[in-house]
C-alpha cells in the first residue's frame, strides 16, 4: 500500500476512491448517452421489395434483453466477486475488475447504439415488422428505383425502428464485451500465459468465450440479424474488453499478470518512492499491486491465485526501511534471476529492460519492499546474482 505521512486509514480510502471517481463519471455519462442515442430514430434507408435476405418471419428472441444483462453483466460481476474476495483477498482487485467490466459494457453500448442509428440497415424480418399492405395487390419497386418505409403499415414505430438496426448486432457486442472482460481476468488468475502450456487453465478461461459465441449465433437463428453485424458486433465487444482490461491490469504475459495496476496514490513522503508528490515510475504511473501479498509469497497452493509456481520465492525481503546489510537477495521467474539489493531503506532492482521504470540495458529502479519484481525473457540480468541451491 502506498501512504502520505501522517495518512489515516480512513484518509487514504477517501484519497484512493476519488481517485477513482473520473473512471465511474466517465462510464455513468456513457451509460446516460446510450439512453439518449436510443431515442433518435434511425436512418430510414431504402430497400427492394424483392430482396429475400430481409424477408424472414418476425419471431421471439432466443435470448430476451434482460437474459442478456444477466449474461454480459450479472454472471462476470458475480465471478469477480467470489474470484477477488474469496479468493484473492483484495477488495482494491474488485474495484478494478468491476470498474473495469462497466467500462467495457458502456463502451460498447455506446458504440454498438450509435452505428445501429447511423448506418439504419434493415434486419432480416423487416418486412415482416413493415406490415405492407397487400389488399389491392403486392405492390413493387417503383421503376429504376427502391421503396421506402412510406409502404408500412406498422402502427407501433418501436417494432418498425428497431427493424432498422441491424448493424451491428448489439447482443453479439454486449456478451461479448462482458465474457471477454471474465476470460481476461480469468487468464490473468491463472497465469495462461505463463509458458507450461496448462490445458484446464485455457478451457477455463474460454468458456465464457464460448457462451458469449452461443448467444451470437442465437440472433441469426431468430432472423434478427445478417452474419454480418454478428461478426462486427463481436469484434466491437473483444476490442472494448480488450481496452478497458489492459487500462486496469497488466499484460497476461506479465508474470504479475494476477495483480491490477498500484492504486493511484501519491507517494508523497514515502521513503523511496521518488519526488513527493510523484507517482511510481510506470509507463502510465503505477506499479501493479500489492495489497494482498507484500512479502511476495507466491508459492501459495490456490490455482486462481496466478501463484502456482509462477515465481519460485527464495528469500523473504525485510520490510521497509530494514536493514539488510547490503546483501543482494535473489528471486527466480524459471530461468531468470533478478537481483534485490538495499538501497537507503529500499530495495534497488537490476532489470535490463522493464517496461515498468526500466530505461534500457543496465537501467536500475529503486522501488519499496513492494515493488513487483520484473525481468526481460531475451536478456540475463546483471550483478552478482545467482541461482539459489
Amino acid at each position: 500500500m502506498f501512504w502520505r505521512s501522517g495518512d489515516t486509514p480512513r484518509s487514504r480510502t477517501s484519497r484512493l476512491i476519488w481517485s477513482y471517481a473520473p473512471d465511474w463519471l466517465v462510464a455513468i455519462i456513457f451509460a446516460v448517452a446510450f439512453f439518449a442515442i436510443d431515442k433518435i430514430a434511425p436512418f430510414h434507408r431504402q430497400f427492394s421489395l424483392d430482396n429475400k435476405s430481409i424477408m424472414y418471419p418476425h419471431k421471439p428472441d432466443t435470448i430476451s434483453p434482460s437474459m442478456l444483462i444477466v449474461i454480459a453483466f450479472a454472471v462476470p460481476v458475480v465471478f469477480i466477486f467470489v474470484i477477488s474476495v474469496f479468493v484473492r483477498r483484495s477488495w482494491f482487485d474488485l474495484h478494478q475488475g468491476w470498474l473495469g467490466c462497466v467500462l467495457a459494457l458502456a463502451l460498447t453500448i455506446v458504440i454498438t447504439d450509435t452505428l445501429k442509428i447511423t448506418v439504419g440497415r434493415h434486419r432480416p424480418d423487416f418486412i415482416s415488422r413493415c406490415q405492407i399492405d397487400i389488399s389491392e395487390g403486392v405492390p413493387t419497386d417503383p421503376p429504376l428505383g427502391l421503396s421506402s418505409v412510406a409502404l408500412c403499415t406498422q402502427k407501433n414505430l418501436k417494432i418498425l425502428y428497431d427493424g432498422m438496426k441491424s448493424f451491428p448486432s448489439g447482443h453479439s457486442s454486449l456478451s461479448f464485451a462482458g465474457m471477454t472482460f471474465l476470460s481476461l481476468y480469468l487468464a490473468g488468475k491463472l497465469h495462461l500465459y505463463d509458458r507450461r502450456g496448462h490445458t484446464l487453465k485455457a478451457f477455463i478461461v474460454l468458456i465464457p468465450l464460448l457462451g458469449a459465441a452461443l448467444v451470437a449465433v442465437s440472433r441469426t437463428v431468430d432472423y434478427r440479424h445478417h452474419w454480418q453485424d454478428v461478426l462486427v458486433g463481436s469484434l466491437i465487444g473483444i476490442a472494448t474488453a480488450y481496452f478497458s482490461y489492459r487500462h486496469y491490469y497488466p499484460s497476461l504475459s506479465s508474470p504479475i499478470a494476477h495483480r491490477p495496476y498500484s492504486p493511484r496514490i501519491p507517494a508523497d513522503d514515502a521513503p523511496g518512492m521518488g519526488p513527493a508528490g510523484g507517482i511510481l515510475p510506470g509507463p502510465t504511473g503505477f506499479r501493479p499491486s500489492d495489497d494482498a501479498d507484500p512479502d511476495l509469497a507466491f508459492d501459495r497452493d490456490s490455482p486462481l491465485s496466478g501463484r502456482g509456481g509462477s515465481i519460485k520465492h527464495h528469500h523473504h525481503l525485510p520490510r521497509h526501511g530494514a536493514a539488510h546489510n547490503g546483501h543482494p537477495t535473489s528471486h527466480e521467474y524459471g530461468s531468470e534471476v533478478v537481483d534485490a539489493r538495499t538501497v537507503n531503506g529500499s530495495h534497488e532492482f537490476t532489470d535490463p529492460s522493464s517496461r515498468y521504470g526500466g530505461n534500457g540495458p543496465s537501467s536500475s529502479v529503486a522501488a519499496p519492499y513492494h515493488a513487483r519484481y520484473l525481468h526481460d525473457d531475451s536478456q540475463t540480468t546483471t550483478g552478482t546474482s545467482q541461482r539459489p541451491s
